[in-house]
């Protein structure tokens, strides 16, 4: 085991975190720079699945996340995959520049693709769209340009066709093992059959295999792909072995390259040469590009996680994100007429029954106390069913000012939380509305007082990051109902 330095660790995120806002106002059209954010999210996804940071800064890192893949993945940037379309003719033309835009355009849109998958997984969907028909139909349009290079002995292109299949393998592995109901099964599986026939011609190849076994990166991507593509077309194949010692030959970039593909080829190899090179990696990590850094923060993440190491304590990366401002009073006052409700005159007993109503019917009875929603949308929050993905309990649009605002209720009833005041770990639910919306409000509902650990939390959002967020407690959400006569 590494003796991590969390101060180091957490630099590296929060310095990575304000490098892609600042790429995010540039709104950069280069490709680098667009494949340099997918990287990024990547590396956070390893990282959030530790589990170890705040629940405002999760909801902020899941931001970054979406506001990437909403920039990177987009028709204007993809255009329906014609640079697999246009790449053979590129190819044919002999002009250097022009293939290399090529390979590097095709790249750029299987990673985009691959960030694609990852948040139709994550959303439990599957793809289905136009765009995405043209990924799979055009995939043969890589394969002739790879079967080109090879057939003609392009040799200069041979690295950049190694590399390009190995991210299309990559791609389709993932959708094949892992997307929802796999509308395009059959269309995977028949591109990564034609990509690993084409591969392995290649591997026929003794100048090629000299290639491949002089570059470690290359040759640990090749050989991770293999390896899934063999299980899954259930092909009895050999691949090269590399007996070299290859860590002298290595620069930080390849060595973090490299730890990516091993994770998944040999684990104890990972661990070995992870730990074997974790201190290196520290003393140069101030000299680091930002994609190195990127790539630091994958493999820290990477071997926390496979690992299963947890910290004594939350992470405080010291991230901050803040909201625009927002009249919340004037909101409130709108959507529910606070200043009409006396909260003095209400009872122990009325507390008391408010706090022994079930979900379903505090947030009927509370959804009849918001003002300017129509009354079915209203019903068909209040009844709609919970599940693993709701934004929040209830989430309504209401205009605001002139513009669309969504007000976003949790609620915790008095029958749910068994302690006298809501605990802490509550927050992530009041918290997630901002991970789905550019424009919201969060109204915390609940029967009961809110702790004083969760309320200074909430209190900090407010003030610090100006989070639009109310809570509506125990008294006063009893006198609400009393005035709208729902109690």
């Amino acid at each position: 085991m590494i003796n991590l330095s969390t101060d180091k660790f957490k630099n590296a995120i929060n310095s990575l975190h304000n490098e892609i806002t600042k790429m995010q106002v540039n709104q950069t059209n280069n490709l680098n720079d667009k494949s340099f954010l997918i990287e990024y999210t990547i590396a956070l996804e390893w990282f959030l699945k530790n589990k170890i940071v705040s629940p405002h800064e999760e909801i902020i890192l899941k931001r970054d996340c979406t506001k990437i893949y909403n920039y990177v993945y987009n028709g204007g940037s993809i255009f329906y995959y014609s640079s697999f379309y246009y790449s053979e003719s590129a190819i044919k033309s002999g002009d250097f520049a022009k293939i290399q835009n090529s390979f590097r355009k095709m790249n750029f849109d299987i990673m985009a693709m691959m960030l694609n998958i990852k948040q139709n997984i994550d959303n439990n969907r599957d793809l289905g769209y136009s765009e995405d028909d043209c990924f799979f139909e055009r995939i043969s349009y890589c394969n002739k340009t790879v079967n080109y290079v090879l057939t003609n002995q392009l040799r200069d292109f041979y690295n950049p066709s190694l590399y390009l299949m190995c991210n299309l393998l990559q791609t389709l592995i993932l959708y094949y093992y892992n997307s929802g109901q796999r509308k395009y099964e059959s269309e995977a599986y028949n591109d990564l059959k034609m990509l690993f026939n084409t591969l392995n011609r290649y591997l026929e190849k003794s100048e090629i295999i000299t290639l491949i076994l002089s570059n470690p990166q290359l040759y640990y991507f090749i050989y991770d792909q293999f390896l899934k593509c063999r299980t899954i077309l259930n092909i009895n194949s050999s691949f090269p072995q590399y007996f070299g010692n290859v860590t002298p030959q290595m620069n930080f970039k390849t060595l973090l390259r490299v730890l990516t593909s091993m994770i998944n080829i040999d684990l104890n190899s990972f661990n070995s040469l992870f730990e074997t090179e974790y201190k290196n990696l520290q003393k140069a990590y101030d000299s680091f590009s930002l994609l190195e850094k990127v790539l630091f923060v994958r493999n820290v993440s990477a071997y926390l996680f496979v690992n299963n190491i947890k910290f004594n304590q939350t992470l405080e990366l010291g991230l901050f994100e803040e909201m625009p401002h927002f009249d919340l009073s004037n909101f409130l006052q709108q959507v529910f007429e606070l200043d009409k409700i006396n909260i003095e005159s209400v009872s122990t007993e009325q507390i008391a029954s408010v706090q022994s109503m079930k979900d379903q019917d505090l947030r009927l009875k509370f959804s009849k106390t918001i003002k300017g929603v129509d009354q079915q949308i209203l019903l068909r929050e209040a009844t709609k069913p919970h599940g693993s993905f709701e934004i929040s309990d209830m989430e309504v649009p209401i205009q605001f000012q002139g513009r669309m605002i969504y007000l976003c209720i949790p609620f915790k009833t008095g029958v749910e939380i068994r302690e006298n005041t809501v605990p802490i770990n509550a927050i992530y639910q009041i918290l997630r509305p901002f991970l789905e919306f550019n424009s919201c409000v969060v109204i915390f509902v609940t029967a009961k007082k809110c702790s004083e650990q969760l309320m200074n939390y909430i209190k900090k959002m407010k003030n610090k990051m100006n989070w639009p967020i109310e809570v509506i407690e125990e008294r006063t959400l009893s006198a609400l109902l009393l005035y709208n006569n729902q109690l």
